[in-house]
């Protein structure tokens, strides 16, 4: 069940983002009717200014939620752009693969297919001789090229960080982007539309919590 739901999330990142943003108004709701009980105990001034202050909390950290959920969705973007335009390559080799699959139902559980991947695992040696084993996942059968790996190890070029060498990646491989276009079009342009439209919302949180604040002030001074 939890090797499906990674697969299906990693196919439709946007159903994670609802299933996450349901999550956190629910909770959001139950936190603020909370808050509202217990600022019936205070005066009335006090109250409009902790109003105003909640408004000004929750217009700031939606778009910070929202680019923090899209971040960690991805294997971080901003790495893949610094292998996309300054890595260093070497010589490195696939050492283990191992085959998966999950059953994905879909049109109400009524039909049903079978999702194919594989891990791989690889090695590569550093000039200064450190050695380094990371790994990847690919979607469908595992390659002919690759079925034979446990005894012939299958030689490939790595991409890696210089700084921070642990940061690598197969080059090659379906599921990188290899462009600047690519990693743009995909990873960041989900980022901006997360970032505009949870700025949106947030912006309208605080636009209402000032007009309220200003209108239940002069209420007060009246």
């Amino acid at each position: 069940m939890k090797n499906w739901l990674h697969t299906f999330f990693n196919g439709y990142p946007w159903v994670e983002f609802l299933i996450a943003w349901v999550g956190i108004g629910l909770a959001a709701v139950a936190v603020n009717f909370a808050v509202d009980k217990i600022l019936e105990l205070l005066g009335d001034k006090r109250r409009i200014q902790f109003r105003f202050v909640k408004s000004i909390f929750w217009g700031l950290a939606i778009p910070t939620i929202g680019i923090w959920m899209w971040f960690s969705s991805y294997d971080n973007p901003f790495n893949e752009y610094k292998l996309i335009t300054s890595s260093e390559s070497t010589k490195g080799l696939i050492t283990k693969v191992e085959p998966e699959s999950d059953l994905v139902e879909y049109n109400d559980s009524r039909r049903s297919a079978v999702v194919y991947f594989y891990y791989y695992e690889f090695n590569f040696t550093l000039p200064n001789g450190k050695f380094i084993t990371s790994g990847g996942k690919e979607g469908g059968d595992i390659p002919n090229y690759l079925t034979n790996v446990d005894n012939v190890p299958y030689p490939v070029e790595v991409e890696y960080l210089t700084d921070n060498p642990e940061i690598n990646r197969v080059k090659g491989m379906s599921s990188g982007n290899k462009t600047i276009y690519e990693w743009f079009r995909y990873p960041i342009l989900m980022g901006v539309v997360v970032l505009l439209i949870c700025s949106y919302f947030g912006y309208l949180i605080f636009k209402g919590g000032l007009k309220d604040y200003k209108a239940e002030l002069s209420q007060l001074s009246i």
